[in-house]
């Protein structure tokens, strides 16, 4: 397995099993290609040391999947000199090394030019532009797919309130919601509140600022957010250090008090402590207060169509340490 900036044990429900995963003997080698030593790195057999983005060249084509912009092209040249190998770098000599020199130019910027060649586009001239190319100067002359005079991309051709592919797939064609498994499990009594995780700081992004001096000097610790009601309740107070603990697992995060939630919601942060690696027991601090290590990936509490883990939603309970 390759991995390149992704710290999938602290990216994934059910930490537990993805590190049990990556520490199988059943994977007989980890690359980890990335910025900084995270808890995935320090499981890798070998840990490369990746481009950051300023590094990088940029394009863009609307992030590829998404339609909602139209046809739009961006691009600009890496902002410093690269002092790192990029993604393309590593995919292009692995590439070569098994015989596919022909699919691999040696520059990325070349196999954009491949990409914007029907558009009668060069990646400089994209660099060149100030901000996106979009609409008919994104377009080249071939045939657009025909669309049957259909006003959007539904089979029906309608905004479809109820989905007609959901139907034909024998899928529940309209919204619905169903109690996960897990609460039935759990018990009201010893889970009363619910857990919602992946909420954003601007200071910083899901959990790569960790390492940053300007964003811990503002938010040191993880943090859970409460209701004023459900913190008087357990005797929390602000920056009280709690246990969040659900079905799965249990951590210790500081506590936030805001009526900006529900009283029955609690919001946590994902977390690791980038100066504790050398910490025997628990590697950065993953352990003690990263919230993955309480979020579930059964297969039964994911959702049935998209097959989304239930990070928002699973039931959990706020409370003062037993211990300091």
């Amino acid at each position: 397995m390759i991995l390149q900036c992704h710290n999938a044990i602290g990216a994934a429900a059910n930490a537990r099993a993805a590190s049990e995963a990556l520490l199988s003997d059943n994977l007989e080698l980890l690359v980890v290609h990335d910025l900084f030593l995270n808890k995935t790195a320090s499981l890798a057999d070998y840990v490369l040391p990746a481009a950051h983005w300023l590094e990088k060249p940029f394009y863009s084509a609307a992030y590829g999947y998404a339609g909602w912009a139209g046809d739009y092209v961006e691009a600009k040249p890496a902002a410093v000199p690269a002092r790192h190998p990029s993604d393309y770098d590593l995919w292009r000599d692995l590439g070569r090394r098994f015989g596919q020199a022909e699919h691999w130019p040696e520059h990325i910027e070349e196999y954009w030019n491949r990409l914007l060649r029907p558009a009668g586009l060069t990646y400089d001239e994209v660099c060149r532009h100030v901000g996106p190319i979009t609409g008919g100067a994104a377009r080249g002359d071939t045939p657009r797919r025909n669309s049957g005079g259909r006003a959007y991309g539904t089979p029906s051709g309608k905004i479809e309130l109820r989905s007609s592919l959901l139907e034909k797939w024998r899928l529940d064609p309209l919204p619905a919601w169903e109690v996960p498994p897990l609460f039935a499990d759990a018990g009201e009594k010893d889970f009363p509140l619910v857990l919602t995780t992946g909420g954003r700081d601007l200071r910083g992004f899901h959990q790569t600022a960790q390492q940053t001096p300007i964003y811990r000097e503002s938010h040191p610790d993880p943090v859970v957010s409460l209701h004023p009601q459900t913190a008087a309740r357990a005797g929390i107070a602000e920056d009280d250090w709690v246990d969040v603990a659900t079905p799965i697992g249990s951590v210790r995060q500081r506590a936030h008090i805001t009526d900006k939630l529900q009283p029955t919601v609690v919001h946590a942060d994902r977390w690791w402590y980038p100066e504790r690696a050398d910490d025997p027991d628990d590697p950065f601090g993953f352990w003690a207060t990263n919230i993955n290590g309480c979020t579930d990936n059964a297969a039964a509490n994911s959702d049935a169509i998209m097959g989304s883990w239930l990070l928002r939603g699973p039931p959990c309970r706020v409370s003062m340490p037993a211990s300091p």
